[in-house]
């Protein structure tokens, strides 16, 4: 029988078994085991010099921002090894490879490999060292070192797939996530230009009328600040984004209720309106407006999507 027919023999009936048995499916040279997700991928390799292999392994993240596939468009079905920018290479066991023939040591520290059809007329130098008289025994200690190596292949693939697992829950999180812009937050810095020019004009001819024109600007200043400039809607909480990167975090199942807020003057409704949301919470900046979400169009869908025990 040839060597490589005695090496693939050796493989199937041990390495591949075992791969199997662990959930890959495939046939030789490639195979792939689905999870949750990724795709795990393994693939051996024969020298194109023939007369020795190795094994390779890696993953792909068809969710994931960062796939690890060098090319985008490749049918995630027909993908293999050889797909992929980061892989895990076994080191083998002579010149980073596995030996299906016999194997020599030079004093210089190189290897010789001996062709098979070479071995019966091979006569090597007496300062030649064999390590390995290739035959069905050699196969069998070959694959255990296979499987050996592969032990330390998958965990540099749990390495692999926890560094990717943070790109698919941002993306996740990115996907599930709903973003209002608070349009009032633009009326502020208007007022505060606004007031603050003609009160600073106004000095030189009316400065009571002038110092209270400035005033009114800062105070637009001030609510400016203590308004939110927007807000994140997800089905576990909601986020209340204020200047300076200031938050406020709402977990939808510690909201209390919900009331709706009109501003008036002289009891008469104006067009400002609010869904002002109770909640049990700790450490509160109380110079924010709690819990308090400009009404329109979009918020209103939004609440009733993600707090629908509102009350109105």
């Amino acid at each position: 029988m040839r060597s490589r027919n005695i090496m693939l023999n050796a493989l199937n009936s041990t390495v591949v078994k075992e791969l199997k048995s662990q959930g890959f499916t495939g046939k030789y040279p490639h195979f792939k085991r689905e999870k949750k997700n990724c795709i795990e991928l393994i693939s051996f390799q024969t020298n194109k010099y023939g007369g020795s292999f190795t094994v390779e392994v890696s993953a792909i993240f068809p969710d994931s921002k960062v796939t690890n596939l060098i090319e985008e468009n490749t049918e995630i079905s027909k993908a293999n090894v050889f797909c992929t920018n980061e892989r895990y290479r076994l080191k083998g066991m002579f010149d980073g490879w596995f030996y299906y023939s016999d194997v020599y040591r030079m004093p210089q520290g190189f290897y010789h490999n001996v062709p098979e059809k070479e071995k019966d007329t091979f006569n090597p130098s007496d300062e030649w060292e064999l390590l390995q008289a290739f035959d069905e025994l050699a196969a069998e200690e070959i694959c255990e070192e296979v499987s050996l190596q592969l032990a330390d292949a998958f965990d540099w693939l749990l390495k692999l797939e926890s560094k990717n697992r943070k790109h698919i829950k941002k993306k996740e999180q990115k996907n599930a996530e709903e973003k209002v812009i608070n349009k009032r937050i633009f009326v502020f810095p208007v007022a505060f230009i606004l007031f603050f020019s003609i009160g600073m004009l106004l000095l030189g001819f009316d400065k009571a009328f002038g110092a209270l024109l400035i005033v009114i600007a800062i105070m637009a200043l001030t609510i400016m600040f203590m308004t939110p400039v927007g807000y994140i809607f997800s089905e576990e909480r909601l986020v209340i984004k204020y200047l300076f990167g200031f938050k406020e975090v709402i977990i939808w199942t510690n909201v209390l209720s919900v009331m709706m807020r009109f501003e008036t003057s002289k009891g008469i409704y104006i067009t400002q309106k609010d869904y002002e949301l109770y909640y049990r919470a700790e450490n509160k900046r109380h110079f924010f407006m709690q819990g308090r979400i400009a009404k329109n169009k979009r918020t209103t869908e939004l609440m009733e999507k993600y707090c629908p025990k509102r009350i109105d």
